[in-house]
């Protein structure tokens, strides 16, 4: 099944060491793989500062 959830990407979307919701392949052993979608320009821009955001607000913690 295909749900969004918050996991820790690796590479996907072009970043790493951060978790964010994206859709993602669920099984029994929890997220399975995540699918990246393909993204335009301007969903990219959202999707980096987005990435940013989270960053900052743990880094804040």
């Amino acid at each position: 099944m295909v749900i969004p959830v918050a996991t820790p990407l690796d590479g996907e979307y072009g970043h790493s060491d951060v978790s964010f919701g994206v859709p993602a392949v669920i099984g029994k052993n929890g997220v399975e793989k995540i699918i990246e979608l393909e993204l335009n320009i301007e969903e990219k821009d959202w999707f980096s500062k987005g990435i940013d955001s989270v960053k900052a607000a743990i880094s804040g913690l």
